[in-house]
């Protein structure tokens, strides 16, 4: 099968069009170039998708592109310059009849490789297709028998990662398989089919079988590496920011994306990606923290801590402020803490902030102006404080104060039945 690359000028590699990105023994996946030997500008191409490159034109009705018949509208025939990858593939297929009429004893696979093992390795293609060339038709015919990689998967590796290599002329006896000339380990071996171990990073990073025939290029992608921003880079009061990461490695793939708002534990949020919005109220500092993973499991964090400049001195907790005549009292910083790690973790806490700042500092305000209200307040708080500072002595005694009040009611049904 002789498939055409496209014409949107995609890059296969990232996108699929089919039947071009079917990565099967039996695919020969074709991209176009102009006379001048350029890639076409229309040309779909993809560096480890499509397999070589074939004459199909600048464009159509130039001078620079494929006679053809075409069929018109009326049922009639004439011929015309057209251009596309529909013009480069019947190349490739010409050259396959042509291959096999020399030899009709060849298999498809033997003539697949024939067509790679004879392109023409330059241009600006080189980095665009699989082979590097483009379609050499005298060379296809005489270029004999040579090993020939069609495929090698996954081809985004590093170091130690296990691939698959397919093609065809391998030999049934183990030979070598070498990375950019560095040998790789051995797994496995048969004449259509190597597993093995890649090493670091070598030359042209291309895989060729004992030494010779066309090769496949593997591609090591840099480790990822993150940095948070935040917009705006300052606020002043409560409000909403909106943080982003920036994330930097050529040909980098990330797969996860895990945050950690206001000190909470790194997780993934459905929906969100490389950019969130929290509402903020707080005067300090609000930890921001993120980790990405790559496609090869690799990781990569960062962290922020963004400044809230409130203009009440407050920090958010107007009312525990208010009891404990400073935002700086270690009681309000265990509030503090409690709003920044767990509230605003959850929509739900959010909520409950948001309410909050817009009700209680009048309260504040209030009770601020009067001793008797700012005792009060430091008694209602303290056993939430408490809490907060020690959950379990408080469960503890939540759960034997509740025992003690059933047995309590027990026995007074025991004493008093009716």
């Amino acid at each position: 099968m002789v498939s055409a690359a496209g014409n949107g000028g995609l890059n296969l590699d990232r996108t699929r069009v089919y039947p071009a990105s079917v990565r099967i023994p039996n695919n020969i996946s074709v991209a176009a170039v102009t006379r001048n030997d350029t890639l076409a500008g229309y040309s779909d191409y993809g560096r480890h998708v499509v397999d070589i490159a074939a004459p199909g034109g600048a464009g159509t009705g130039s001078a620079d592109a494929i006679l053809s018949t075409v069929w018109l509208s009326n049922g009639s025939q004439l011929y015309r310059t057209t251009a596309g990858t529909s013009m480069a593939a019947p190349h490739v297929s010409g050259a396959a009849a042509l291959i096999w009429n020399s030899n009709p004893a060849l298999t498809g696979y033997q003539v697949k490789a024939r067509i790679l093992n004879g392109a023409d390795a330059g241009g600006d293609y080189a980095q665009k297709v699989i082979t590097g060339g483009r379609l050499n038709l005298e060379r296809a015919l005489t270029v004999g028998e040579l090993p020939a990689v069609f495929d090698v998967s996954p081809y985004r590796v590093q170091a130690g990662t296990e691939v698959t290599v397919t093609g065809t002329g391998f030999g049934a006896a183990a030979g070598s398989l070498t990375i950019g000339g560095s040998p790789a380990t051995l797994v496995s071996w048969s004449d259509g089919a190597i597993t093995a171990r890649v090493p670091a990073a070598s030359g042209d990073n291309t895989v060729r079988v004992s030494g010779g025939g066309g090769g496949f290029p593997l591609l090591y992608p840099a480790p990822p590496s993150l940095q948070i921003t935040a917009n705006p880079v300052a606020m002043a009061g409560p409000g909403t920011v909106v943080f982003n990461l920036g994330i930097a490695g050529a040909d980098t793939r990330i797969v996860k994306y895990e945050w950690s708002l206001g000190g909470a534990p790194l997780a993934e949020i459905p929906g969100v990606t490389t950019s969130v919005s929290q509402e903020i109220g707080t005067q300090g500092e609000y930890l921001v923290g993120a980790r990405v993973t790559d496609d090869l499991g690799r990781t990569a964090e960062a962290s922020l801590a963004y400044r809230g400049e409130g203009s009440s001195g407050s920090g958010g907790c107007f009312i525990a402020t208010a009891a404990y005549g400073s935002y700086l009292h270690p009681k309000v910083g265990v509030l503090r803490r409690f709003r920044d790690r767990v509230l605003m973790g959850s929509s739900p806490g959010r909520l409950f902030v948001d309410w909050y700042y817009r009700h209680s500092p009048a309260l504040a305000a209030i009770i601020a102006r009067h001793d008797c209200l700012r005792v009060l307040a430091r008694l209602l708080l303290t056993p939430v404080v408490f809490a907060l500072e020690a959950p379990f002595p408080t469960l503890s005694l939540l759960g034997f104060s509740l025992f003690s009040a059933a047995a309590a009611i027990r026995s007074r049904k025991r004493l008093h039945p009716c």
